[in-house]
């Protein structure tokens, strides 16, 4: 990675609009905009962790102008140039709700996801911006690195249900580690039918995690 700013720094540097989209997705993303647990609860997960299908293409899947993948795809690559990234990008699968971006790197991955993904997220940010600005009408964006996203998730959920099963043992509640708003979306989901095990949001923006607890 290049020396200077580093890579919070070089988005810190873009225009003023930029920065506005960063807080505003950052604020979706780790916190929500009303207490009402009940609609966390039931909202669908917004990442789909199986966007490449084994068998051929879906129903939901919609193809891009080849100008609007070249863009996408070159804006991304661009980005990661400047911030001494080496990686290839590929458009992954996109439908009415969602477009993946997929960026495949053997040397730099681990510092392009940052830790616990917040490198990731940034760049994600960044990206959205640029891109629906240009194209406003695009679905939203998830950027991806070596699969991230999906392996995050599946960790998430195993570990989820390994402290269910702790919670059942002892009759004590556990608190999981902080999460962005669909990854908590996605643990409440996984116990939402749970007669014996309830989740609830706890915490304010970066610390928002899920509890696991016995029902009352």
């Amino acid at each position: 990675m290049s020396k200077g700013r580093g890579f919070f720094g070089f988005l810190k540097g873009l225009t003023r609009e930029v920065q506005d989209e960063e807080v505003r997705q950052k604020d979706f993303a780790l916190s929500r905009p009303s207490d009402d647990e009940e609609d966390e609860a039931i909202e669908a997960p917004s990442y789909d962790t199986n966007y490449e299908p084994d068998h051929g293409p879906s129903p939901s899947e919609i193809t891009l102008d080849d100008d609007v993948v070249e863009y996408c795809t070159s804006m991304v690559s661009t980005i990661l140039t400047a911030q001494g990234f080496a990686g290839d990008v590929k458009m992954g699968r996109v439908t009415r709700q969602r477009m993946i971006i997929d960026i495949e790197s053997t040397d730099d991955l681990g510092r392009i996801i940052g830790r616990d993904g917040s490198h990731l997220e940034a760049l994600q940010t960044l990206v959205r911006a640029i891109i629906h600005r240009k194209f406003s009408d695009l679905p939203k964006i998830i950027l991806d690195a070596g699969a991230y996203r999906r392996r995050r998730r599946g960790a998430l959920k195993a570990k989820a249900k390994e402290m269910g099963v702790k919670v059942l043992s002892t009759g004590k509640s556990i608190a999981l580690e902080a999460m962005t708003s669909s990854e908590r979306r996605m643990v409440h989901v996984l116990f939402e039918k749970d007669d014996k095990l309830q989740t609830l949001s706890k915490g304010n923006g970066r610390n928002r995690h899920v509890v696991i607890a016995l029902r009352d």
